[in-house]
This record gives structure tokens, sequence and C-alpha cells, in this order.
């Protein structure tokens, strides 16, 4: 039998965890001077010149797309890039519409579901929304057969803090790169650890990159992919994950 939308096949469902939840994870407990790299966007031109930089560096970094900006096979060669240079592919949503408002939520969550599973690696599902995610919400996602998904994946990095510390605002506000670099490196100064979050879709945030991981390496700062915070590899491992998987084929589908 299909789902009112014919997102999947029931009887072909894929592992399951312990779902959804209201609280962000965020990388509040790992070790001094180390970080966590993560990006939203479009899986644009700008995006694969930022995993080619990372994957330069010996880097990984997790990417969350807009399913709605995934129409060809460009932005598919931008995933299929990020995951052959073992960065992850998560899900940011279809419409970038805040999910607690969106007309339904498992649409809004399933067709980048769908959209993104080839990308995605080792079985590991991760969502970072736009808006939390309320008791109702984690609990609906979850009665709907997305219970693998692993998430909200927060940050910690400018969160609640200036717009110095936030791409897009430097970029509205008309900010330099050099500007905007010198935000990020006083906030992580500060707060010495956490996930750093970049949008991936516009060049400026590549050449920010390009400022801030040089000196952040210089100042002995290390990177951990998203799947090694504790908390998160213990909740993907609950919900069938792999953490610490790089590439590798597709795995459970449900479509």
């Amino acid at each position: 039998m299909l789902t009112a939308c014919q997102y999947s096949e029931r009887g072909k469902t894929c592992a399951v965890g312990p779902g959804l939840r209201t609280r962000p994870y965020t990388g509040a407990n790992l070790s001094p001077n180390q970080l966590v790299l993560t990006f939203d966007g479009a899986p644009t031109k700008a995006m694969a010149a930022i995993g080619d930089y990372l994957f330069a560096n010996g880097v990984q970094g997790a990417f969350f797309v807009d399913g709605a900006s995934i129409v060809g096979g460009e932005q598919k060669a931008v995933l299929a890039g990020l995951k052959s240079h073992a960065h992850l592919v998560g899900n940011r949503g279809y419409t970038q519409a805040e999910l607690g408002a969106a007309h339904d939520l498992e649409r809004e969550v399933r067709k980048t579901d769908q959209l993104i599973l080839p990308y995605v690696t080792g079985d590991m599902f991760l969502l970072r929304p736009n808006g939390g995610i309320s008791a109702d919400t984690a609990t609906h996602l979850s009665s709907v057969g997305l219970s693998r998904y692993v998430g909200p994946i927060g940050w910690d990095v400018g969160a609640g803090t200036s717009a110095l510390v936030h791409d897009d605002d430097c970029w509205r506000q008309s900010l330099g790169v050099a500007d905007c670099a010198n935000g990020y490196l006083t906030a992580i100064r500060a707060l010495g650890n956490g996930i750093l979050k970049l949008h991936a879709d516009d060049y400026r945030s590549a050449d920010l990159l390009r400022l801030l991981l040089p000196q952040l390496k210089t100042e002995l700062f290390t990177f951990m992919r998203l799947d090694g915070i504790a908390e998160i590899q213990d909740a993907l491992l609950q919900s069938g994950g792999k953490p610490g998987t790089q590439g590798g084929a597709p795995g459970c589908s449900e479509y």
C-alpha cells in the first residue's frame, strides 16, 4: 500500500530509532579547541567549492540541504561530490518554511528525504529544520515513519549573539568577508569549542571559510565530523546509522 502522497511502500520501512526531540543537539561537550563544521543551503557550485576546499584541507563537514533546490543533475552532482569527499548530507526541509508552520509536516521532511537518500552516508539521517521542533511535531514525524532521523541539529558558535557571527546576516548588512571572519574568530575563541554553522550557497561564505580555517589551525583548533559527537553518535546508532562511515553505496530505501 502507498501513502497518500505515494512517498513509500509500506513494508519497506527503514530502521527506527528514538525519534526527534525538542532540544537541539549541540557540541557543548566537545573537547577544548574542538570544532564541528556544518553548512546550510542549496546544493550550488558555491557548496561544491566549500566541499572541495574542506577535502583538500583534511576536514569533513555536514551539509544540510533544501530539497526544493535539488532540481536536476547539476545539484545531484554537487551532493555526490560531497559524499565522495566524506562529508555528510543532511535534511533541512523542503520549502525552507519553519517546520512548525509547514502545511504538511511529513511532506516537508520526506520529500527532501527522498531526494537526498542516494547521498546519505551510512544510513545517518540528520535533520536541521528551520525553526524548532515541538513535542507534537516530533511525535507526528515519528508516527509517520521518520523516527530514524536524529535532530534537531543545532549549533553553538554564535547562537543567539550578534550578526557578526552569522554569515548570511553579514552579507545582508554589506559587511566584508574579513570583518565577518573576525566576528566568527572572536566568538570561537570566546566559546572554545562547539558546532559552527555557515551557509554554503554564497561564494562569500566560501571566501570566509578560506580565512577562518587556516587561522583556526594556526591556533591549534581541531575538527571533528558531526557524527563524532558522542550524543549524536549514540542516537545514530540507535537509529540504525553507522557513524564513522565514509562514502559507500546508498543504504536503506523506502522509495
